[in-house]
């Protein structure tokens, strides 16, 4: 997206309630506050996203679990 875009996503507090991500791990909860600054990505799934890599490492066998049959079943 252009940054025009970003720029007022980052201005919007609406907008960044609806557009931030939340930390994937259970029980951290953290939301980004800024856009794209949770870099710690899926890199199979892209659907989990993580605040640091603590969480991401903390996360992982569980998470590993889920994305494995999720792409067996076709789901992704």
């Amino acid at each position: 997206m252009k940054n025009s875009v970003w720029n007022w996503v980052n201005g919007n507090q609406d907008a960044k309630q609806a557009t931030f991500k939340v930390c994937s791990r259970p029980g951290c909860g953290r939301r980004e506050t800024e856009t794209f600054k949770f870099a710690d990505i899926c890199s199979v799934c892209l659907r989990v996203s993580y605040c640091s890599t603590n969480c991401q490492d903390a996360h992982q066998r569980a998470h590993d679990r889920t994305c494995k049959q999720d792409a067996m079943l076709g789901l992704m």
